[in-house]
């Protein structure tokens, strides 16, 4: 209700009251309501039959100052009491891999485990999953609230250790540079200047 208000006010000041006209933006406000308050809401424009005026955004502000002032004393009717909460319970099925069918998490499982990094990731993709947690397909590894599952030093990936590849690392080492006891050799790239 206060943004609502705030709204009206703001258009007004702004010198764009038209706005508080615009049907669209109107049906959008009211499909916002809670279910009840909606379809009361549009049994009192039936009410009010064909002759009825255009509503606009100030109407329906108006129209809800009275749900707002009921539940205003309702609140302070209640005084300090203490609120009751429900939790719901619910038995949650034990994991199943995935994989195998096992009661197990994919991470858990010998047989993924078995599959070589490059398998696994096809795997990991195929089923949607995150590649870090390896647990749900609701989400992308960027999004996964889980830190990084990667606790292979100097990774610094955001991925489970089990899609980790070696080559990687290596390679990205190698490409840096290669040094013996006696020689050391750097990349170097030729470059021609012409003027």
């Amino acid at each position: 209700m206060l943004a609502l208000n705030n709204l009206t006010v703001n258009m007004k000041l702004l010198g764009k009251e038209e706005c508080l006209n615009d049907q669209r933006l109107l049906q959008d406000l009211v499909a916002r309501l809670p279910i009840d308050l909606k379809n009361k809401w549009l049994l009192d424009i039936v009410k009010e039959g064909a002759n009825s005026k255009v509503k606009s955004i100030s109407d329906l502000e108006e129209w809800l100052k009275p749900t707002e002032e009921l539940a205003t004393l309702l609140l302070a009717n209640e005084g300090p009491k203490l609120r009751e909460h429900r939790v719901n319970f619910h038995q949650s099925k034990p994991f199943k891999c995935l994989l195998c069918n096992e009661a197990h998490s994919i991470t858990d499982c010998s047989r993924f485990k078995h599959k070589t990094v490059n398998d696994r990731w096809r795997f990991i993709n195929q089923k949607r999953l995150c590649a870090n947690c390896c647990k749900f397909s609701n989400h992308n590894t960027r999004q996964c609230k889980l830190p990084s599952q990667c606790n292979i030093t100097g990774c610094g990936m955001k991925h489970h250790s089990l899609l980790h590849n070696q080559r990687d690392t290596q390679t990205t080492r190698i490409n840096v540079h290669t040094a013996t006891e006696n020689e050391l050799y750097y990349q170097i790239v030729p470059v021609t200047l012409q003027s």
